[in-house]
């Protein structure tokens, strides 16, 4: 068992789960047993292998150079997500404490704007990330800011007000002359290099979460060894034992992909019972589909599984949860619980209440929040719905939060060889990005543009998007 969690699988299996839904025991163990050598090449992996690499000194040298209140964060996708995960997870209790992070992972220009302009008034420090160096939406709000910013201060703004995060210089130099690499130089911002081949889903114990964390007073060096310490655990498996059972991210693993697999049950849903955890739904959700929703290599179609789902509890637990119990059977619903609650606010009702609140005296909100969680799991348990549970065994902190970002990736990279999946790359997101490109450079220039099917959309109705076609057939 984790010194941080445990894994809870019995309600997914004939151990623990009664009907045409349960899987196998057996099943799990055989999974396990053959995906014992996947384990052991844990540390080839890049988001584990470069838990090592972490830039924490050159994170502190810029963090002691940093004393805005402010952060405002210029990434999307797995530029984003982890920074907000970390910081809904770790920051005070009390909303009116603390540095505050402003996250523009989006471009709605209602809310950009304002951001930008109030933020670079009220004196925030601005953090932009971008892996590639020339994510659209990234550099867009980045051409904004530099608009607002050098009328006031001059073209060099960037010495103390602006702090880039992305890839290292590939040994060929051939991404030296990205976007954002320019820009910085250009306005003398600080530039902090991340690993060329972690990717972005997978970066968030490196300088991508890392620094917003550090910029914010979190423990960065905490979630590094917690998430060292996870790693550790994890890769230890004898390849001779015949239980691997005793392997947290194995087990969970080997359920998911066996349920999907064999029961066609193959939509994960995770649902954290802290309010805190809420974003790490979000980023699961990233981590999974990403590295999940593609083409195995061996050419099948749609090899990975139905789809990640988020909630928070008891939330959802009063809503989502409907459907859970008694809508198609094709969901694992994942818990997080954090046993190791503050209980320190107990119930004491005034006789005004009456009798009514009587079951709940002398009972903390994290004692009733913990029995709501596992009243779930039994209810869904007693209609033949399978679930599993990561319990933990402490107070939730920046150790055992890298713990458990740790572990959904470990879980992630098996699930992709139980799948026959390549976990790393992302090509319907490119493919996206490859539109995008195309629709800006649509008619531009010496009008050799434009062949391409957002080209002839915009041509043949006058801009975009296509909403009214004046022509059809394109």
């Amino acid at each position: 068992m984790s010194s941080f969690f445990f894994v809870d699988t019995q309600r997914s299996t004939t151990r623990g789960l009664e009907g045409d839904y349960a899987l196998h025991e057996e099943s799990v163990h055989a999974r396990a047993q053959a995906h014992h050598g996947t384990v052991n090449r844990l540390y080839d992996q890049p988001f584990a292998r470069f838990l090592a690499d972490a830039p924490l000194e050159a994170i502190r040298h810029r963090v002691a150079e940093v004393t805005a209140d402010d952060i405002i964060l210029l990434g999307i996708g797995g530029s984003a997500l982890g920074a907000s995960t970390i910081h809904e997870a770790l920051r005070p209790a009390s909303p009116w404490k603390g540095k505050r992070l402003h996250v523009l992972d989006h471009m709605d220009p209602d809310r950009c704007q304002a951001i930008l302009e109030e933020g670079f008034a009220r004196g925030a420090h601005f953090l932009v990330i971008s892996k590639s160096g020339d994510t659209t939406e990234t550099m867009a709000l980045a051409s904004i800011l530099d608009r607002l910013a050098r009328p006031e201060v001059g073209a060099l703004y960037g010495r103390e007000r602006v702090t880039v995060v992305t890839n290292e210089i590939t040994a060929d130099r051939s991404n030296a002359q990205t976007a954002i690499r320019k820009w910085a130089r250009g306005i003398e911002a600080t530039v902090i290099d991340m690993p060329f081949q972690l990717g972005g889903r997978f970066s968030v114990l490196s300088a991508v979460g890392l620094l917003p964390a550090a910029l914010l007073g979190y423990d960065m060096q905490a979630l590094v060894d917690g998430g060292r310490a996870m790693a550790e655990e994890l890769s230890r498996i004898d390849a001779t034992d015949s239980d691997p059972i005793g392997n947290a991210a194995l087990e969970l693993a080997s359920v998911i992909v066996g349920l999907d697999l064999e029961m066609h049950i193959g939509t994960q849903v995770l649902l954290p019972y802290a309010q805190k955890l809420g974003r790490v739904g979000a980023w699961f959700v990233q981590l999974w589909a990403e590295s999940l929703g593609k083409t195995s290599l061996t050419g099948a179609k749609d090899a990975g599984p139905a789809g990640p789902v988020a909630g928070v509890g008891p939330t959802d637990q009063h809503s989502f949860a409907q459907l859970l119990l008694a809508g198609r059977r094709d969901k694992l619903v994942i818990f997080i619980d954090a046993l190791g609650r503050d209980a320190s606010t107990v119930i004491e009702p005034h006789r005004s209440f009456g009798d009514g609140l009587e079951s709940m005296r002398g009972r903390s909100l994290g004692e009733i929040l913990s029995l709501e969680c596992f009243a779930t799991e039994l209810a869904l348990a007693g209609e033949g719905r399978p679930t599993a549970a990561i319990r933990f065994t402490q107070t939730l902190d920046a150790s055992s939060l890298g713990a458990l970002l740790v572990f959904f990736e470990t879980v992630t990279y098996i699930a992709a060889a139980m799948y026959g999946i390549e976990p790393y790359d992302q090509p319907g997101v490119q493919l996206i990005k490859t539109h995008i490109k195309e629709g800006l450079e649509a008619g531009v220039g010496d009008g050799t543009h434009g062949e391409d099917r957002l080209g002839r959309e915009r041509i043949f109705n006058g801009g975009f998007p296509l909403q009214l076609p004046k022509r059809r057939g394109i």
